[in-house]
């Protein structure tokens, strides 16, 4: 492998807005090794090169000779489609998650980076899947919520009333002091 793959892996992180961290999570590399091939200090191995190709869908070729295309979505890839998808627009999406339309746009762009709480944001309100926001594998709608989209799209109450009713499921249930599983008192 030539050290021009060092670039073309940088090049596919930054196109993916990932971290190093996410990229070797992905990779089943370390972020110590990962840092070492984007620097230089380390030249790829096909082994590694294949490992990329598979976790990200890219052209083997590409990455070790420049060769072909690197025809892959990013993550603001991604939220342009599902927000499209939705019929939201950028005003819209922003108001609904609570940031700026600019700041959207820039996701969308690939030159801002959100952090967990923005994905998580955009998960519940355009209802997509968050492993197919960050990798582009699996499908796009959550697909157990997909029926309920337009009623919840609709109505903000009813998606509040939802939200609400979600979070109590999830908050773990404390047992009453003195109270059996059927309510009456413990003899």
């Amino acid at each position: 492998m030539d050290e021009k793959s060092c670039g073309r892996i940088v090049l596919l992180r930054h196109r993916l807005n990932l971290s190093q961290r996410a990229f070797a999570e992905r990779i089943g590399r370390s972020v110590g090794y990962v840092n070492r091939i984007e620097n230089g200090k380390n030249v790829p191995t096909s082994a590694l090169l294949q490992s990329v190709s598979d976790a990200f869908g890219v052209d083997i070729s590409w990455l070790m000779t420049g060769n072909g295309s690197l025809a892959v979505e990013s993550v603001g890839d991604r939220i342009k489609q599902a927000r499209k998808a939705r019929d939201y627009t950028q005003e819209e999406l922003a108001g609904e998650i609570g940031v700026s339309r600019n700041s959207v746009g820039m996701i969308e762009r690939g030159t801002f980076r959100p952090g967990e709480v923005v994905i998580d944001s955009l998960c519940d309100c355009l209802w997509i899947d968050k492993n197919w926001l960050m990798t582009g594998v699996g499908h796009m709608e959550r697909m157990e919520l997909t029926p309920f989209y337009d009623l919840l799209r609709r109505d903000p109450d009813v998606r509040r009333h939802i939200r609400s009713y979600i979070d109590h499921l999830d908050r773990p249930r404390e047992k009453e002091k003195g109270r059996s599983v059927e309510g009456g008192r413990k003899k």
